[in-house]
């Protein structure tokens, strides 16, 4: 949510691109419960744990790429 004037904006994000490394409903029911939940007293977690492992499986398969320009200067 971000706060612009009088005006509040919500951003919803949808997962619309699937990835060949995203798991399955039966993969993550499988693994779901191995998270640990967010700690008691702690901020909330605004993040989805079921894309933070997604996106750990897609870096781990198909690995970080580096820039299509070549190296940065620097």
């Amino acid at each position: 949510m971000t706060a612009i004037g009088q005006v509040v904006v919500h951003v919803v994000f949808v997962n619309t691109q699937r990835y060949p490394t995203d798991l399955t409903d039966s993969q993550w029911a499988i693994i779901q419960d191995l998270i640990p939940p967010a700690k008691p007293g702690e901020r909330p977690r605004s993040l989805d744990m079921r894309q933070v492992v997604n996106g750990i499986l897609h870096l781990t398969v198909s690995g970080i790429q580096g820039s299509p320009n070549g190296p940065s200067p620097g």
